[in-house]
């Protein structure tokens, strides 16, 4: 196992990243996310939307929310969120309605895609 490349990065982040190194390099798993909630917010926000780690490895989080008048917004969490939680929430500024959301990019693997889609298909 390359653990000088593992320090050399946890030196240049200036942070421990053993618990991602672990997750990806030595323990068995899968990448997989999923929407299990996207509830109305009060106040000045749209929606929160929960997003579960559904796999052990840890991907960053990306979602585009299409609003009712067809406007978009992308959103991005990084894999930090996974650190210590199983669930995500994100939270959507504004008071849009929301017509749908989708987790995921072309570049971010996820092994079961169906549960990415708010409402459901």
């Amino acid at each position: 196992m390359p653990y000088d490349f593992f320090n050399s990065m946890n030196t240049g982040a200036g942070q421990n990243l053993d618990w991602f190194w672990q997750r990806w390099f030595f323990d068995s798993g899968y990448p997989d996310l999923a929407i299990t909630a996207v509830t109305p917010a009060a106040g000045s926000a749209a929606a929160e939307i929960t997003v579960l780690a559904k796999g052990s490895k840890p991907v960053p989080v990306d979602l585009l929310v299409t609003f009712a008048d067809g406007s978009t917004e992308k959103l991005h969490r990084t894999i930090a969120v996974w650190q210590n939680a199983q669930t995500a929430k994100v939270t959507v500024a504004g008071r849009k309605a929301i017509k749908s959301v989708t987790l995921g990019s072309l570049y971010v693997p996820d092994s079961y895609p169906a549960d990415n889609v708010w409402p459901a298909q």
